[in-house]
C-alpha cells in the first residue's frame, strides 16, 4: 500500500467520490494519498502527486466552507509546485488565483490582491496573447477595488476583464455572464440605474441559456434586477422579478434557503 501508484489511485477514487457528493470519503482518500507521499519522500516532499492531493483537498474544503483548511492546503500545494517547476507556468498562476479567491472570501483584500497580481504577471508571461484566465483575474482585482470603495478603478478592471472574456470564451459564456452581472451591480451602486439594468438584462439572457432557466444564477440576477428597479421607483417591476425568483426557488426545493428567505422578505415588505 506504500507506493505512488496506490496513492495516485486513491486520488482518482477521491475525484469520483467528490463528483458523487461524498465529500468526507473523498477527503479521507486524499489525505491518505498525501500521507503516503510524505512517508515515501519525507516531510519535505516535493512531488506533483502530493501537490495534487493537497489542491483537491483544498477545493473540497472550500466548497464545505472550511476556509482556513482550504487556504493552508492550497499554500502547501503552491510551495511544492514552485519548487518543482519554478514560478512561471500556467498551473502556478491557477494556484495563485485560487488562493486569492480564498483570501477574498475571508475579507483579506490586500493579501488577495497580491496573489491576483502575481498570477496576472505569470499569465501575461506564459500567454502573451489574450487568455481567459487574464480576464477572470482582472475581474477578481475589480471585486477587491469594489469592496475597498474604489468604484471607478473597479469599473475599469471589470470592463477590461469582460472584454477579454468576450473575445476568448464568447459573449454568451458563463464567465462573461458572471462578470456582466457584477458590472450591473457595480453600476447600481454608483447610482447609474438604467445602465445597471441594461447589464443585468443581458446577464439574465446569458444565464438562462448557459446555466438553465431555473438555476441559482438566474435567481441571483432576478434579485439584483429587482433591487435595481426598486431604487428606480418601479415597485411593480421589482415585485415581478422577486416573484419569479421565488418561484424558481420553490420549484428547485430551495424555498428554505437564505436567498429564498431574503426574497420572500422583500416581497412581504411591500
Amino acid at each position: 500500500n506504500e507506493s505512488s501508484e496506490v496513492a495516485g489511485a486513491r486520488i482518482q477514487l477521491a475525484c469520483t467520490l467528490q463528483t458523487l457528493g461524498q465529500h468526507d470519503e473523498a477527503l479521507e482518500n486524499l489525505n491518505g494519498a498525501y500521507e503516503t507521499y510524505l512517508r515515501l519522500h519525507g516531510p519535505d516532499c516535493v512531488d506533483e502527486g502530493a501537490a495534487t492531493a493537497l489542491s483537491n483537498m483544498s477545493a473540497i474544503n472550500l466548497d464545505l466552507g472550511r476556509i482556513d483548511a482550504a487556504v493552508s492546503q492550497a499554500e502547501k500545494a503552491l510551495d511544492i509546485r514552485r519548487r518543482l517547476s519554478g514560478p512561471v507556468n500556467h498551473q502556478m498562476a491557477v494556484q495563485l488565483q485560487n488562493i486569492a479567491k480564498m483570501y477574498f472570501q475571508q475579507g483579506m483584500l490586500e493579501e488577495a490582491q497580491a496573489q491576483f497580481e502575481e498570477a496576472l504577471g505569470i499569465i501575461r508571461q506564459v500567454h502573451p496573447e489574450r487568455n481567459s484566465s487574464e480576464g477572470m483575474i482582472l475581474h477578481g482585482i475589480g471585486c477587491i477595488y469594489r469592496d475597498q470603495g474604489k468604484l471607478d478603478e473597479a469599473m475599469t478592471m471589470m470592463k477590461k476583464g469582460h472584454q477579454i472574456l468576450r473575445k476568448t470564451l464568447g459573449p454568451e459564456s458563463r464567465e462573461s455572464g458572471h462578470v456582466l452581472n457584477d458590472l450591473g451591480t457595480l453600476l447600481a451602486r454608483m447610482g447609474k440605474y438604467e445602465e445597471a439594468l441594461e447589464k443585468l438584462e443581458q446577464t439574465l439572457k446569458i444565464r438562462r441559456a448557459a446555466n438553465g432557466e431555473q438555476s441559482d444564477k438566474v435567481v441571483q440576477t432576478l434579485f439584483n434586477m429587482a433591487k435595481c428597479l426598486e431604487l428606480m421607483g418601479d415597485t411593480a417591476g421589482s415585485q415581478e422579478r422577486l416573484r419569479e425568483a421565488y418561484g424558481i426557488c420553490v420549484a428547485n426545493g430551495s424555498s428554505e434557503s437564505d436567498t429564498a428567505q431574503q426574497i420572500a422578505a422583500c416581497i412581504a415588505a411591500v
